[in-house]
């Protein structure tokens, strides 16, 4: 009995929470050319930001942003902008010890293709048909 109240007394020490933010079709923070030919170079890539906190103190005074998120998935991989997005924060804190607040998103990433694909003609697709 006694083990079971102090397993029970050190689970409950340590506090941990994932809430879901929300999903999003397509996100970027570039300027997207929504003309131009664009190639799908990651699946399920991440990006984060995060503030530690320290006994109880946050070590960033700002709270955490998409755009920081989705700006670290962009630069880790090099594209222009993610699609089919999930997005979550994730908190986790051991009491007057250390803890972080995690914003994460997750979705594919593409990016311009450097291919010439031609120019499309609108009007001439539309008299084909």
């Amino acid at each position: 009995m006694k083990k079971l109240i102090l397993l029970l007394m050190i689970t409950s020490f340590f506090v941990s929470c994932t809430i879901p933010m929300g999903h999003l079709s397509f996100v970027s923070t570039k300027d997207v050319d929504m003309g131009a030919y664009y190639v799908k170079i990651a699946e399920r890539a991440e990006g984060r930001a995060i503030t530690n906190i320290i006994i109880f103190v946050p070590t960033k005074l700002t709270p955490n942003t998409i755009e920081e998120a989705v700006n670290d998935a962009l630069w880790y991989t090099g594209g222009d902008f993610m699609t089919n997005c999930k997005i979550e924060q994730k908190v986790w804190y051991i009491p007057y010890i250390y803890g972080e607040d995690i914003l994460s998103i997750e979705g594919d990433v593409w990016k311009i293709s450097s291919d010439d694909v031609g120019s499309i003609n609108l009007e001439n697709l539309k008299e084909n048909q």
